[in-house]
């Protein structure tokens, strides 16, 4: 299905959206570690473990699969698909960038859900 102008403008608002809120929600990660990491009073490391914690449940996994969702929409609505592309005007290629973004989003939805699943 090829989407209309309208709604492929509304997935890559969406998708933008998702992708930018997760890597600002990653930053704030990030932040929280090595606040928690450098820390020398007990109770704020506590609660920037906490903190942590609802960031990764919360907002960090959700927009992960947002982002590889509205991604995958975007792909498989327009006239080059997820791999191959229109055969009459030959296969498409991939650009390193689109792979890079699609394996890191894959890579961090595989390996940063394990930790939460134990705790």
């Amino acid at each position: 299905m090829i989407m209309t102008p309208s709604l492929r403008k509304f997935a890559l608002t969406a998708h933008i959206t998702s992708s930018v809120g997760l890597l600002g929600s990653i930053a704030a990660f990030l932040a929280l570690a090595v606040a928690g990491l450098t820390g020398q009073d007990a109770q704020m490391v506590r609660a920037a473990c906490l903190a942590m914690d609802l960031i990764a449940r919360f907002v960090i996994v959700p927009l992960a699969f947002a982002s590889l969702l509205t991604g995958l929409i975007q792909s498989l609505g327009t006239p080059w698909g997820l791999f191959d592309g229109d055969r009459a005007r030959g296969p498409r290629r991939r650009r390193p960038a689109d792979v890079a973004r699609g394996s890191g989003t894959l890579g961090v939805q595989t390996t940063g859900l394990n930790p939460l699943r134990t705790a």
